[in-house]
């Protein structure tokens, strides 16, 4: 996305005495699809676009290309020995055997060569070096062989001009090596896209630091930002914002330079939850709360072109929360689709109710038990982390059901 500049109000300090009185409760929840649909509007967007640049093939891993790449040139770019040994001409060989050896005088009727190396061109073939005797520089020859034996032709894994590959792939390690093999060594990919990560709360404290009583230890943004970068962005963090609306303002501001601003909690419609309210300030509330459990309080806002997201302070909520609303923004500005997610079919283990109207993520562990695979609901809570870390998969229970009756047979979104 093209670099916009920030207004000039946002960053402005404003009491917040000022700030309780004068802010919009702006929680009206929409349905799942509903908040899709807007999120895709945004996305539709011209300056919603992927960017180019161009780098080293040797730093291209994980990059996605943004052009056709054809090879530059051939791959071998001549002729070389394909094993270590002798290159010889064929013709010389053609009497040879175990009774009537042939000897060929090393530096004028054949010479050795290691793997890889170009054949002179009055040679056509390679004699392993564990065939041939040498003695007093004399190679004996005990079989005969034909041209070509042991010799990688030019451009026999690539030619030149070969297409490699098409925009829109992922590069592998293995495609590093095919680009410099075909005598790339600058490659023009999809620029990552950037992500600005700021969790907010003036009870947060930086990991490793003093706590004290009342404090938290700040791990969301270490989490959310793995995931970001695993989906191909990259993460800028000025570290964490007190629950202020000046700081939270002026942290927007120098965020805006970014593709995404995502915020870390404030997103609710608590005395603290100031990020809605500042987002309405400088821009546009697209939705405030979607139906769905966990990760119901998020807002997605737009301010100067950038689209901007506060998500739950709970961990589980902004997980869910980060893959439904973020991760597809970041696919779309590298011009690729959202995977989905691997599925499979399970036998419930017990009862779970749900809440009419409302989406649930279900968090559930997989066992077998003889032929059917059999899914155990985990701890449903959105400060759980741990049943997050120890779920197999995810059960979506749709909003117009009340939940699901033990031994249903369901599909699970199976987590990587």
């Amino acid at each position: 996305m093209n670099s916009l500049e920030p207004p000039s109000t946002v960053g402005r300090r404003v009491s917040s005495n000022l700030m309780l009185h004068t802010r919009t409760k702006f929680f009206n929840a929409l349905s799942l699809d509903q908040a899709k649909g807007r999120l895709e509007a945004l996305m539709e967007d011209p300056r919603f676009k992927p960017s180019r640049e161009t780098v080293p093939v040797k730093e291209a891993l994980g990059r996605v290309l943004a052009d056709d790449v054809r090879s530059r040139s051939d791959s071998p770019p001549c002729r070389v020995a394909a094993m270590d040994g002798i290159m010889v001409r064929a013709e010389d060989t053609y009497q040879a055997s175990l009774s009537n050896p042939v000897r060929l005088r090393l530096d004028s009727q054949t010479r050795l060569v290691d793997t890889g190396q170009p054949l002179f061109d009055e040679f056509d073939a390679v004699i392993r070096i564990e065939d041939v005797k040498l003695e007093a520089r004399i190679a004996e020859v005990v079989a005969p062989v034909v041209p070509g034996q042991y010799v990688r032709e030019a451009g026999e894994d690539v030619r030149r001009g070969q297409p490699l590959f098409n925009s829109g792939r992922t590069l592998r390690p293995a495609d590093l090596g095919l680009l410099l093999a075909g005598g790339h060594t600058q490659v023009t990919v999809i620029k990552r896209p950037s992500v600005a990560l700021i969790p907010v709360g003036s009870e947060l404290t930086e990991p490793g630091r003093e706590g004290g009583q009342g404090r938290m230890i700040e791990f969301n943004s270490t989490m959310l930002a793995g995931y970001i970068r695993q989906w191909g962005g990259e993460v800028k963090s000025p570290g964490i914002v007190p629950d202020d609306e000046g700081a939270i303002a002026d942290a927007l501001c120098k965020s805006l330079r970014e593709d995404i601003v995502v915020f870390i909690a404030g997103s609710s419609k608590g005395r603290s939850d100031l990020v809605p309210s500042i987002i309405e300030q400088h821009g546009t509330i697209l939705f405030h709360g979607v139906n769905i459990m966990p990760g119901r309080p998020i807002v997605l806002g737009k301010v100067q072109g950038r689209p901007v997201v506060g998500l739950p302070g709970y961990p589980v909520s902004a997980l869910v929360d980060l893959d439904l609303f973020v991760k597809p923004m970041i696919f779309r500005l590298q011009g690729l689709k959202v995977p989905e997610r691997p599925k499979a079919k399970a036998w419930l283990s017990t009862k779970i109710p749900s809440k009419l109207g409302v989406m649930e993520f279900v968090r559930v562990s997989l066992r077998r038990e003889g032929e059917k695979l059999v899914a155990l609901p985990l701890a449903r809570g959105a400060g759980n982390l741990s049943s997050w870390v120890n779920a197999d998969a995810l059960l979506r229970i749709p909003e117009d059901l009340e939940g699901l009756p033990a031994g249903s047979k369901v599909e699970v979104e199976l987590l990587g």
